[in-house]
């Protein structure tokens, strides 16, 4: 887990022209949290703070997560509030016998790790005015799109490579051959995972615009026929674990439609570099500056330098793309 942390902050450091600085015995809400302060690299400007909760205990929040603290927004004194963000996960913690081991496949917690610390750069970096619109306060079919594309690093040889080590001897890195095989194996059950997304997204859009709805078991299962296509179990209920019906108001195809646009802006690392630093600060200053000061679909625009299309994302999955 130390090598996998300070390889993700490399890579986002030199992504994205910053320096990450951990401030010595700082006050924080427990001794394992971290406090770390945001510059720009170019500058030495003082940009934001961050905590790193990594480790669970009793009462702690279960899941991984970034929290804005303090929202950025430009002050009546004209001066900016220093955005401060939270990120929370909850690894195994190192005792002095056995190393924190983290898991890198799809949707393990190297990825996911990437992916929450993508959302910490959002809220940390912003630059809008109010704070309405600062950090991740998009719309919630863009919100994920920036950590979603920034989870593309831990898939990159040569970043997994950086991040790879044996935890007594950190320069033993993962063979070639497995390296190759953990990468080769990327999309294995692309498919059901694709389906089981588009389906909660259908069951949540169809809860949220139905009149009333007498089984909600019964429109689970009848969508779950015929979009993932492996009947229900008798007898259970999913429905009643799907905790982003709260607070999502129908919006959970966000997580869908957003990873096309996070594929799609992945490409232009792809083609010109995945730690080109100039690319990082394009995207930096145009996706995670501006918030939602300026319209999403407008910033992806200039970013790509066309309109957004699906392409990436389908070869991302392992599809070519789509024939016009």
């Amino acid at each position: 887990m130390e090598l996998v942390t300070e390889g993700m902050l490399a890579v986002y450091q030199k992504l994205l022209g910053l320096t990450f600085r951990e401030i010595p015995k700082a006050a924080t809400w427990h001794p394992d949290v971290k406090l770390y302060e945001v510059s720009d690299a170019a500058s030495g400007e003082s940009i934001a703070h961050f905590y790193m909760d990594l480790f669970p205990r009793e009462g702690k929040y279960k899941h991984a997560a970034a929290f804005t603290l303090i929202q950025g927004r430009r002050l009546p004194d004209g001066t900016y509030q220093k955005p401060v963000s939270a990120m929370v996960a909850n690894f195994n913690k190192p005792t002095k016998d056995k190393p924190s081991l983290i898991k890198h496949g799809e949707h393990e917690e190297v990825e996911t790790y990437f992916h929450e610390f993508g959302h910490i750069m959002h809220q940390t970096l912003t630059k809008a005015k109010y704070g309405r619109f600062s950090g991740s306060n998009t719309a919630r079919d863009f919100v994920e799109a920036p950590s979603q594309m920034l989870e593309n690093w831990v898939w990159d040889p040569a970043v997994l490579d950086s991040l790879s080590g044996h935890y007594k001897d950190r320069n033993k890195k993962l063979p070639k051959e497995l390296l190759e095989k953990m990468i080769a194996a990327k999309n294995m059950n692309v498919g059901l995972k694709s389906l089981r997304q588009m389906l909660f997204a259908s069951v949540d859009q169809s809860y949220h615009t139905q009149g009333d709805i007498e089984d909600t078991t019964a429109v689970y299962r009848a969508l779950q026929n015929k979009i993932a296509r492996i009947p229900m179990s008798p007898g259970v209920h999913p429905e009643a674990s799907f905790g982003h019906l709260m607070g999502y108001d129908s919006g959970y195809y966000g997580y869908m439609w957003s990873l096309v646009f996070a594929e799609d802006m992945f490409s232009r690392f792809k083609q010109e570099g995945v730690l080109n630093p100039a690319i990082g600060r394009r995207y930096r200053e145009l996706i995670l500056e501006s918030g939602s000061a300026r319209d999403e679909a407008q910033l992806l625009r200039e970013f790509l330098g066309r309109e957004p299309n699906e392409d990436a994302f389908l070869k991302s999955i392992g599809l070519g793309a789509k024939k016009s």
